[in-house]
């Protein structure tokens, strides 16, 4: 998250997209998932492949893993 390489980058930025579109998303008191709460600037750059706890990142983890391999 403080220093992300480009592939991080681009994953972010399709995830938070994906975030932004969601009836999941709150933004009160901060932005985050109302699902798992978490803070969704930090949850955009995880590691973990599937993160968003409604599936809704599945697949463009899947796309951009397969870019990056």
């Amino acid at each position: 998250m403080f220093n992300p390489d480009d592939q991080q980058a681009d994953l972010a930025s399709e995830r938070i997209q994906i975030c932004n579109a969601c009836e999941h998303k709150r933004e009160s008191p901060m932005i985050h998932c109302g699902l798992c709460g978490c803070a969704l600037k930090a949850k955009i750059y995880s590691p973990v492949q599937g993160a968003c706890p409604a599936g809704k990142w599945n697949e463009v983890d899947k796309i951009l893993n397969k870019i990056n391999q």
